[in-house]
């Protein structure tokens, strides 16, 4: 069973192969949902540029202070996670080490957020989705209406 765990870990942060490719399509198909729960509230217009970085199994989140970097000034940065924990639970062990996969909470990623220099950020759940519906919203400083 363990061989297996790390194996879908692999397959999740980096889809290779048939069953990366199968993984991927089912993957896309199951996030749908998600993604539309996020973008939901940021009101994107005719003008507005957007990257889509992907999942990466929590590569994007090591990769966030570039990201927050390059951004222009009130250049906003939404991340959503299909599985979450509450605040001051502990983490998963069955996750972390079985599929080096970990399970952040809220304030974690409010930490993560501000680490990268992104202000006015704000945490949206969704409990009763899936296993915890998560989303972080995080704005780079210096533009319209920002302080900073």
């Amino acid at each position: 069973m363990r061989r297996l765990d790390r194996f879908i870990g692999r397959q999740i942060r980096r889809p290779s192969g048939p069953a990366g490719r199968l993984l991927g399509h089912v993957m896309a198909r199951e996030h749908m949902a998600l993604a539309a729960w996020m973008l939901e509230p940021l009101e994107i217009g005719p003008a507005d540029a957007v990257l889509d970085v992907g999942c990466g199994g929590g590569m994007t989140l090591k990769t966030l202070a570039g990201i927050a970097r390059v951004l222009k000034p009130g250049g906003r940065v939404a991340m959503v996670m299909d599985t979450s924990r509450a605040e001051g639970a502990p983490a998963p062990q069955a996750m972390d080490r079985r599929m080096e996969m970990h399970i952040y909470c809220p304030g974690e990623l409010r930490e993560l957020f501000a680490a990268a220099g992104l202000a006015a950020v704000i945490i949206r759940t969704d409990p009763a989705r899936g296993k915890g519906w998560i989303c972080a919203y995080g704005t780079k400083p210096g533009g319209e209406g920002q302080n900073g």
